[in-house]
């Protein structure tokens, strides 16, 4: 169960969802006790835009270079679960980006790359719409059933 921490300021997030062909890149994250697939992005810093974080965060991330974007939709009210390792219970707020142009080939980078080892994996995984669809272990989950509902109301093939 999440708790509510009022006295840390709302975080908006940036996230990415990078577009392959008919697949999707997701970080499977695997630590002791947790496993579970996020979308690519992370925390506007102060003084930025929630699209150039997006962009900063694509290129710490995964070594690409964003082309072309577009904001799908935000998703309020979403809590830092008590596990998590930055502010548990802290509101944040997700602007999903669907990003199907992009310069370089996604390798894991930046923070991400220096902090994996055996008891923090981060593994690029490309899925499909069926595949992301039928997991239970994605986070945000608000986030994840708003793409689906999204790629559906636009014709997107989830079993392509």
């Amino acid at each position: 169960m999440t708790s509510v921490n009022p006295d840390i300021p709302v975080r908006h997030r940036a996230t990415a969802i990078i577009k392959n062909n008919d697949k999707f890149l997701l970080f499977h994250r695997i630590k002791p006790g947790r496993d579970y697939f996020m979308f690519p992005g992370g925390g506007v810093e102060e003084g930025e835009t929630v699209e150039k974080a997006l962009k900063r965060e694509v290129k710490e991330e995964l070594n690409v270079s964003v082309g072309n974007f577009k904001q799908l939709f935000v998703v309020d009210n979403i809590y830092a679960p008590a596990w998590a390792t930055i502010h548990p219970g802290q509101k944040q707020i997700y602007h999903f980006f669907l990003i199907e142009k992009y310069t370089g080939i996604p390798e894991l980078s930046g923070p991400e790359k220096s902090q994996a080892n055996d008891q923090n994996e981060y593994i690029i995984a490309w899925l499909s719409l069926d595949e992301i669809r039928r997991l239970d272990n994605v986070v945000p989950k608000e986030g994840v059933e708003m793409f689906l509902k999204f790629s559906f109301n636009n014709g997107l093939n989830p079993f392509g």
